[in-house]
């Protein structure tokens, strides 16, 4: 980050760990821990034009980058949606720890798409 992103950044971290608290009266770093790895995929989908249209193949995640995937997908969805982050980012976080957000169904919409395409594995070869 740079030309004076850090104290900005910084600030939307504490304003979403004070959010967190205020919610759910636990440990705010526990919840985002906890909705961190719930919202973690484990294959990722890799887009590959094949006889005329675009596939996405499935391929698994190495460990490093597991983390840093699940955050694109929580941003992902929350620039998709059209909500504002500053109110419904804890929101969003605090239902994957429960199974019932948006997020958590783009995971598994993306995981029913992986098991649909896995004949594609095989092609790709």
């Amino acid at each position: 980050m740079s030309k004076g992103l850090k104290v900005r950044a910084f600030n939307f971290f504490s304003n979403l760990k004070f959010a967190l608290k205020r919610r759910e009266r636990r440990d705010p770093n526990i919840i985002l821990l906890t909705a961190l790895m719930a919202l973690t995929q484990s294959i990722v989908l890799l887009p590959v034009r094949l006889g005329g249209r675009i596939s996405g193949i499935p391929r698994p995640l190495k460990e490093n980058k597991k983390v840093g995937v699940g955050v694109r997908l929580l941003f992902k969805v929350l620039r998709e949606k059209k909500m504002s982050r500053k109110n419904s980012l804890p929101e969003v976080l605090i239902g994957s720890i429960y199974g019932r957000s948006i997020a958590i169904d783009k995971k598994q919409s993306i995981y029913q798409q992986a098991t649909k395409n896995r004949h594609l594995i095989k092609q790709q070869r």
